[in-house]
């Protein structure tokens, strides 16, 4: 599953729609099962720290 979709799947559609809007302005950590993305964080970095702006896990793995 794509990051996108793992998104719009795991947030309200407020949420996902905020979270890929700032993908591009934000870093991006995921979790993969094999070679299918499972998670993500999407972090806003502050001087040396990263703040969780949000976290999305995909309802439908196993």
């Amino acid at each position: 599953m794509k990051l996108k979709e793992v998104i719009k799947k795991s947030l309200s559609p407020f949420d996902s729609y905020y979270a890929l809007l700032n993908l591009s302005s934000s870093k991006i950590l995921v979790e993969k099962e094999g070679e299918e993305i499972i998670g993500f964080v999407e972090l806003k970095i502050y001087e040396d720290v990263g703040i969780i702006f949000y976290l999305g896990l995909n309802p439908f793995s196993h």
